[in-house]
């Protein structure tokens, strides 16, 4: 399994070729290939706390034009693991279809396992 990140800043996975299965689309002559990707769900905390978040993280983004910045924070972080590093301490449970996240990356007190 292959890892790379998509234009929306979430890290999709690209599943092995099917191969197996090649046969059934070996008429194509482009090769298939499966993304799939999970939704995370952000809790314990409201619009205005990520709003705030956004705000302050966008100042140390001085590098990237002002009008660039949102979407250079989302899609980069602040570090190469800067969204990875939330996932990890932002954990709060899962179910089939999601991953739950609580807190805010600044605020290490709100994070469950910061």
């Amino acid at each position: 399994m292959q890892n790379i990140t998509s234009v929306f800043s979430e890290c999709v996975s690209v599943l092995p070729e099917l191969e197996p299965y090649y046969d059934v689309v070996a008429a194509a002559e482009d090769e298939y290939h499966v993304t799939m990707t999970t939704p995370y769900v952000l809790t314990q905390v409201n619009r205005a706390d990520w709003t705030a978040y956004l705000n302050r993280a966008m100042l140390q983004r001085k590098d990237v034009d002002e009008d660039h910045r949102l979407h250079d924070l989302l899609k980069y972080g602040l570090g190469v693991h800067h969204w990875n590093e939330f996932v990890f301490q932002g954990y709060h449970h899962h179910q089939f279809d999601a991953i739950f996240l609580a807190g805010i990356l600044d605020v290490k007190g709100s994070l469950p396992h910061g």
